[in-house]
């Protein structure tokens, strides 16, 4: 696997993610799973709002009003569903804003009214998503499961690309994807996703396996411990950790304990906690810790900046990929429960690897699907529903805040 740079497409916004080699980091050019598909209606085809509307557009960004452009407060993509309160100054309005539920406007234009085609329902944030790597060489999608039909798209060797739910018979030579194409099977290879699952209300002091490993019994019976197994800590002996139970090995678990809230933080909000030394996170409501997990954040020290931050962004999912610029090529679909907290820096879902507890990507904090899930969703900052990405801060929402620090021994 290569540690990259990561931007994200169509969220103005980029950062890092754990592949195999790194390149400098460069913003590309916005681009979207599934392109725009219909024309735009006409004025009479609009009910009297509040009415439900899809975007078919590959990124529109929510303003805070027609006369207020800034800040922005989230972004919508293809798929995306919205409802609108009203239009400005009619839904007749060739020029029409449309205002959003539960805040924000956009121009009319980028919207279609409902249903939403197959092809957006596929690709909004509520799709079911299957994840793969690109193996063959050369490799294009197709509008049909045929090689021989017109070719839509060319990946490379090494692309991180996304694929539609097995249909019910199994899969056959070709599987497709959310816009609807086809990619041959042969040229792909299919993740399965790392079974890591955090520990709610977890104890003061903890213990959990990276690798597996045995706990020897004060008898001196063993028996088998399971990776990602969780322990109460007790203490400490010559080359072993000792919990509840017995003893395991030091280079087999990581090490996690409660912490001291912040004074930067409220006394009532929620917050986290990133250990870099030991790949540990812990989350918090006030001081009472409530979750412990084992992350992958900065493969190299400093890629990871230590300090105090706020999330700014959160998203659903999201593509990211390399800029013509840079040296190295990537392109990396469904990156999934994304929340940035510091420029280029976000807690988000590896699915690409099951390395958690260990130092692997170039400064953003790799999840394990579940629990970048479980994150997600705990932290501030709703996203609306049917919505990409939504930033809290900008839109007067509480944020998780974050302390990052590379603790002492």
């Amino acid at each position: 696997m290569r540690s990259a740079f990561i931007v994200v497409v169509g969220l103005a916004s980029w950062a890092t993610l754990s592949l195999a080699q790194p390149p400098t980091p460069t913003p590309p050019a916005p681009t979207s799973v599934a392109p725009p598909t219909t024309s735009a209606p006409s004025p009479a085809s609009w009910a009297a709002p509040p009415f439900d509307a899809w975007v078919d557009d590959e990124s529109v960004v929510v303003l805070p009003s027609s006369s207020k452009l800034w800040p922005s407060l989230g972004v919508l993509l293809f798929g995306d569903t919205v409802r609108v309160t009203r239009c400005e100054p009619t839904c007749a309005d060739p020029d029409a804003w449309a205002y959003l539920e539960p805040f924000g406007a956009l121009r009319l234009r980028y919207l279609r009214p409902m249903p939403p085609t197959d092809a957006a329902v596929a690709s909004g944030p509520s799709a079911e998503l299957r994840f793969a790597r690109v193996t063959g060489r050369n490799v294009s999608s197709h509008v049909g499961p045929d090689v021989s039909s017109a070719s839509v798209r060319l990946f490379s060797t090494g692309d991180e690309i996304i694929l539609r739910p097995a249909p019910a018979g199994g899969d056959g030579e070709f599987l497709q994807r959310p816009d609807g194409t086809y990619v041959a099977a042969h040229d792909v290879t299919i993740f399965t996703l790392s079974t890591l699952e955090g520990w709610r209300s977890p104890p003061t002091r903890f213990a959990i396996a990276k690798s597996e490993t045995v706990l020897t019994h004060p008898d001196g019976t063993t028996e088998p411990v399971a990776r990602y197994a969780h322990f109460a800590y007790v203490g400490q002996g010559r080359g072993v950790v000792r919990v509840e139970g017995g003893t395991i090995p030091w280079t087999a678990v990581r090490l996690g304990r409660a912490r001291r809230r912040p004074s930067s933080v409220p006394a009532t909000a929620k917050w986290t906690h990133v250990d870099l030394r030991q790949q540990v996170l812990t989350a918090y409501e006030g001081d009472r810790m409530v979750f412990a997990t084992l992350i992958s954040a900065g493969l190299h020290q400093g890629t990871t900046q230590p300090g105090h931050f706020r999330v700014v962004r959160k998203a659903v999912y999201t593509t990211m990929k390399a800029s013509a610029t840079e040296a190295s090529s990537y392109y990396v679909e469904g990156v999934q429960w994304t929340q940035f907290f510091h420029d280029s820096v976000a807690f988000h879902t590896a699915y690409w690897h099951d390395a958690f507890g260990n130092p692997r990507s170039h400064g953003c904090v790799n999840l394990s699907p579940r629990d970048a899930r479980w994150l997600f969703d705990w932290s501030p900052g709703e996203v609306p529903r049917g919505w990409r990405a939504v930033n809290p801060l900008a839109a007067d929402m509480e944020s998780l805040y974050v302390h990052v620090e590379r603790a002492r021994p």
